[in-house]
């Protein structure tokens, strides 16, 4: 699979009006390298812009991941 990168970071762009998220980010590995893209904000108060270097706090989200794994 070779990443095109002008296709994620619209994508990424896309998803986060639709479904109305502030800010999200995105790594895709392939073949060994890293290739990562931010949109959208960290807060909507302050405007803060996400970036590749982002932490976001994942709350409850992990029942759904041990959810999915069982």
């Amino acid at each position: 699979m070779a990443v095109d990168p002008a296709h994620w970071q619209k994508r990424l762009d896309e998803l986060i009006v639709k479904h109305k998220v502030p800010g999200a980010s995105l790594a895709i590995l392939d073949d060994g390298v890293v290739t990562s893209y931010a949109a959208g904000v960290l807060n909507i108060e302050t405007g803060v812009e996400t970036t590749t270097d982002s932490l976001f706090q994942i709350g409850s989200i992990t029942k759904v991941y041990t959810t999915a794994l069982v």
